[in-house]
């Protein structure tokens, strides 16, 4: 059986775990891309994500309300 929850809902609940993990910037910024993959079928690119963000974060892997950079960059995959 299939969960299904209001996209609406969907979105205000990841806001609020974002937020309560201490990145309301992040909380803006991830949650409708997160959102949007889980309303278009991909699920392992949308809000099943947030686990890991706060375990990232719980880590210290991830700094809350902090931009991003590129720590390496090898040119493009080649396959």
């Amino acid at each position: 059986m299939m969960l299904l929850i209001d996209a609406a809902e969907l979105t205000a609940a990841t806001r609020r775990v974002f937020a309560a993990a201490g990145s309301a910037r992040v909380a803006e910024t991830i949650r409708r891309p997160s959102g949007r993959g889980n309303l278009k079928g991909h699920d392992s690119h949308g809000v099943g994500m947030i686990p890991s963000f706060c375990a990232n974060l719980g880590g210290g892997k991830v700094k809350p309300n902090e931009p991003g950079r590129i720590v390496s960059d090898s040119g493009r995959c080649r396959l």
